[in-house]
Formats: C-alpha cells, sequence, structure tokens
C-alpha cells in the first residue's frame, strides 16, 4: 500500500509505462502492489512489491495473488519506491528474501525523499549495488525506469522507456 499520495503517483507510473512499454507482448506481466505468495500452503510467506515484471507468464488473467509456484516463477524485476516509514525494510529484509528467497533478477530502491536509488543486479557481483544515477537501465531487459529532473518546484520524477 502506498505510504503518500507522492509514492502511490510513482508506484502508478511506472506500473503504467512499464504495462503500456510491454501492451505487445501477451507474454509479460506486469503488476504491483500485488501480494505475490511464495511458499504453498504457507499464508504468512508473502510480500507486495510496489511494482514487479515478470517475462515469460501471461498477463491474463486479472489476479487476485501472485502465487510463484502456480506462475512457474517469481518476478525477474522489482522495484521498491521507498518511503519513510518502509526504508529500513526495503533495504534490509526485503532485499534479502528478492536475493536469497526469490531469486529476482534485479531490484530497484528508490528513495524520492532523499532523491537517491539503488539498482542491485544478478551477475558475477552478484547483487552489487549501484549507486545514484539519473536514470537506471536494467542489465538484463531493454528498460529505463526513471529519470530525476530538477524545475523550480522541486524535484520530478518520471519513468519512461527508451
Amino acid at each position: 500500500m502506498a505510504e503518500t499520495e507522492v509514492h502511490r503517483d510513482d508506484m502508478i507510473d511506472v506500473i503504467g509505462t512499464l504495462k503500456h512499454h510491454f501492451a505487445d507482448d501477451p507474454k509479460v506481466h506486469v503488476s504491483g502492489n500485488l501480494l505475490l505468495y511464495y511458499e504453498k500452503g504457507n499464508r504468512r510467506k508473502h510480500v507486495s512489491p510496489d511494482v514487479m515484471v515478470t517475462f515469460g507468464v501471461p498477463r491474463e488473467p486479472k489476479r487476485d495473488s501472485y502465487l510463484v509456484w502456480k506462475e512457474g516463477k517469481a518476478p525477474d524485476v522489482v522495484i521498491e519506491i521507498t518511503s519513510k516509514s518502509t526504508r529500513r525494510e526495503d533495504k534490509k529484509t526485503k532485499k534479502v528474501l528478492y536475493r536469497d528467497v526469490l531469486e529476482v533478477t534485479e531490484y530497484f530502491q528508490f528513495d524520492r525523499p532523499r532523491i537517491t536509488s539503488n539498482h542491485h543486479s544478478r551477475g558475477s557481483a552478484w547483487w552489487r549495488a549501484s549507486t545514484y544515477r539519473s536514470h537506471w537501465r536494467t542489465a538484463a531487459y531493454p528498460v529505463r525506469f526513471w529519470d530525476y529532473t530538477w524545475s523550480e518546484t522541486g524535484w520530478n520524477f518520471a519513468c519512461s522507456i527508451r
């Protein structure tokens, strides 16, 4: 659940942009703020990523929840838009869950209040964090997730595909 209106708007922007980008591919599931259960029979083993993209999983039907064992895989990309109240969980607990249990390929954390972001990518130096940049492009997929721009009203955030 979004913590603030800004958090909610960022989440909706990212999900909408990714859905639009992958609209022609019925084998890409884009979602967010959806309960993802990762241990069959244990309703306590769940997480709700702000944004998730899963390649090779059908977009339809619409899901009430995402069951990893039913879909056949965990998401490939997860994005958490952190807030003051979720920062610690996103940077520690969820990072370990996504890395060690779900084996997510790429994990992005965007921290708007601090204007920072981290990108963790599976590879030889597994889940080494990259530092702040004005944009992020995934290592494995042709998606540029966001741009920061400064205006007289402050920092602006946009998700785009390039």
